[in-house]
């Protein structure tokens, strides 16, 4: 069954993705895989993610381009929080996210029941 690796954050009432801004110069995929590794840990390459969400939405009173990726793994991976953005990160079930209070593009990541 799928899980669903998702972090509470100090700074926001909600629980998110990994991820952030991009630095000058870098592509969001390398963003994705830089901030993976930031928040939790997870060591991870460009090519073993793949694109499920890029979605443009009002967050904050700006305009927001999101772009999210999934990766798959045959194994849980040891998760090590960077308790800087993220203070606490663990796997879910697709159920048990929605019944979360969780960033909105979240939801669009999640499998239809």
């Amino acid at each position: 069954k799928s899980k669903i690796l998702v972090g509470g954050t100090f700074y926001h009432g909600f629980y998110k993705f990994t991820g952030g801004y991009l630095k000058k110069g870098e592509l969001p995929i390398e963003a994705a895989v830089r901030e993976l590794k930031e928040e939790t840990g997870i060591e991870a390459k460009p090519e073993d993610l793949n694109l499920i969400v890029d979605s443009k939405d009002i967050w904050e009173y700006r305009n927001d381009h999101v772009i999210i990726y999934a990766i798959e793994v045959n194994e849980k991976p040891d998760i090590e929080i960077d308790n800087r953005e993220i203070v606490s990160a663990q796997f879910y079930s697709p159920q048990e996210v929605r019944q979360m209070d969780v960033f909105p593009t979240i939801l669009k990541c999640l499998p239809v029941e």
